[in-house]
């Protein structure tokens, strides 16, 4: 009977464990999107908003103003952008050796948390599967 509890117990660790980094996974993937994001959109010299007649970019005025941005903040971001590329691919190459040990739960595991990551982490973000907005 304790072997069977210390088994349960031993499995039960492996599904929460494969459920996590799965999350983790999501939520890396988001967090280097965003980051993407916010340092793209506070770029200067970019076009910020959009001519009436023809949809064609219009350069504002005040990015003309604006400095580039020093070299030690891009390559501060860059190194940060690195250090979460080797964490999405890690998780990535981990979720993958699991899964290939065709284990039914820790399949179902993986699944789950990646869903359940997707769910927490791109919850604001467009749908660009599906036809509906």
């Amino acid at each position: 009977s304790s072997g069977r509890h210390q088994m349960l117990g031993s499995c039960s660790e492996q599904f929460y464990s494969g459920f996590l980094v799965a999350m983790l996974h999501q939520g890396t993937k988001r967090l280097r999107r965003s980051l993407h994001n916010r340092r793209k959109a506070g770029s200067p010299g970019g076009f910020t908003k959009l001519n009436d007649q023809d949809g064609s970019p219009v350069q504002s005025p005040e990015a003309a103003i604006v400095e580039a941005p020093n070299s030690v903040c891009k390559l501060k971001n860059h190194i940060i952008q690195c250090i979460l590329q080797l964490v999405q691919t890690t998780t990535s190459f981990l979720l993958m050796l699991v899964f290939m040990t065709y284990n039914v739960w820790l399949a179902v595991a993986i699944l789950l948390g990646d869903m359940c990551g997707y769910m927490i982490f791109c919850y604001d973000m467009p749908d660009l599967s599906s036809g509906c907005s």
